[in-house]
């Protein structure tokens, strides 16, 4: 038997699988978990995942997945798994079936296990230490952003006649004994039982698609997204239209940073969750570009580098923008094929004392091995072999190839092949934005 629970913040899900996982019993793997697990034993996966916190960036996407992955076929196939918020996304719904289907496993039921906003609220205010991302303002968004990136994974389950619907406001004991009867079943080769009238109507608001309000006349910028896969350039070519077109260039690796060098509250919040060896929520990732393009000196315009990557992302931008009453203008998608993005990362090297990044085609040292400036031995980021860069290609396909076929179809999307030169490239990045229509 192979279960998966999944509620938002404070809905008691960890409690629940380490309770259930015992009594039936199930191996409970969580993505938290199995994060803190592979930093503690200093695996190949943990050690690449502490340099991704020590550069102020986010944990890829196929890095957690391949933590799960690892997990998983650890385990002999007659051993059943009780997953504990994983998975929060469809890209990883999809990845976990293929994963299952290869290691001669099925997912029996999704546990959807909603709570109210305002018992969220109460629960958050009774936890003990108290978290600086517990205030009201701050939950209510990640609900929001919880209804937006888990909302497609529970209809992907509700469509296959796999979700099981419990709300999980009451107290631990009374979760885990409705839960049990579940169990028993799914045990038992049952499937999960039928919604009921009230559970559908529940589940048929909760998966409806919120609008933003774009009734309003939008104040004349000049928005743009620059978007492409790994080793596409996105950070020197969006420097280089901020530069020609005076804009800020928000990188959401440099916000990110930045937040937590500055010691706001958001990144704070951030550092906490690190802190604890757990992911950083996307609502926070999503709250930083909020709070960024709120700024004056996006006034006229930005160039955005490295957001939205998920459609559920797409959809929180929309919002922003919304709310600003501004309109997103160009989506510059960096069109470079896979392989020769292979070529390009793999061929990356970079000096461990002035960090000057070298290419063993493009820009290669005089002496093999060893800086120009200072004569240190190379070497090569672990995330810039052709195995791991593969494995972000994946993703990115499965992730941000459909939030680019998002905005193609609101008639937003240009694309630009980025195989050539940088300058040439360039130009045509410029024509494109020269030629693109003002407000």
């Amino acid at each position: 038997m192979n279960v998966a629970l999944i509620g938002p913040t404070c809905a008691g899900k960890t409690t629940c699988a380490t309770l259930l996982g015992d009594a039936f019993p199930l191996r409970h793997l969580s993505t938290g978990q199995v994060l803190r697990e592979n930093q503690a034993q200093r695996t190949a996966l943990g050690i690449l995942t502490r340099k991704y916190v020590e550069r102020g960036e986010l944990v890829p996407d196929e890095v957690i997945n391949a933590m799960i992955e690892e997990a998983v076929r650890k385990l002999p196939p007659e051993e059943g798994i009780l997953l504990d918020g994983f998975p929060s996304t469809l890209y990883q719904a999809r990845f976990l079936e293929e994963l299952f289907k290869e290691t001669n496993r099925q997912l029996d039921a999704v546990v959807f296990m909603p709570i109210p906003e305002p018992v969220v609220f109460a629960r958050a205010a009774r936890r003990i230490p108290s978290r600086p991302d517990d205030r009201p303002e701050i939950l209510h968004r990640r609900l929001q952003q919880f209804q937006r990136t888990v909302g497609p994974v529970i209809g992907h389950y509700r469509q296959a006649g796999r979700l099981a619907f419990l709300e999980a406001s009451g107290s631990i004991d009374a979760v885990c004994a409705a839960l049990t009867p579940v169990f028993e079943d799914l045990r038992r080769r049952q499937p999960p039982p039928a919604l009921t009238a009230d559970q559908q109507r529940f589940l048929d608001e909760f998966l409806r698609e919120k609008t933003p309000d774009k009734s309003a006349t939008p104040q004349p910028s000049l928005d743009l997204v620059v978007m492409g896969p790994p080793g596409s350039g996105k950070g020197t070519h969006s420097a280089f239209l901020a530069t020609q077109f005076k804009l800020p260039h928000i990188a959401t690796g440099n916000l990110f940073r930045e937040n937590m060098d500055d010691g706001t509250v958001l990144g704070k919040i951030a550092r906490t969750y690190i802190d604890r060896g757990e992911l950083v929520p996307d609502d926070v990732s999503e709250a930083m570009v909020r709070e960024r393009l709120a700024r004056a000196d996006t006034h006229e315009g930005y160039v955005l580098d490295g957001f939205p990557r998920t459609l559920p992302q797409a959809k929180a931008l929309d919002e922003i923008m919304a709310d600003l009453n501004r309109k997103l203008d160009r989506i510059l998608y960096l069109a470079v094929p896979d392989e020769d993005v292979v070529a390009r990362i793999s061929g990356r090297w970079l000096c461990p004392i002035c960090q000057t990044p070298y290419h063993l085609v493009h820009n290669p040292p005089r002496k093999p091995g060893q800086c120009d400036k200072d004569g240190s031995a190379l070497y090569q980021r672990d995330d810039d072999t052709a195995e791991t860069i593969r494995a972000r290609l994946k993703v990115f396909h499965g992730q941000t190839v459909p939030v680019i076929e998002y905005y193609r179809q609101a008639g937003l999307v240009v694309e630009v092949p980025a195989t050539g030169a940088v300058a040439e490239v360039d130009q045509a990045l410029l024509q494109v934005v020269q030629q693109t229509p003002r407000r």
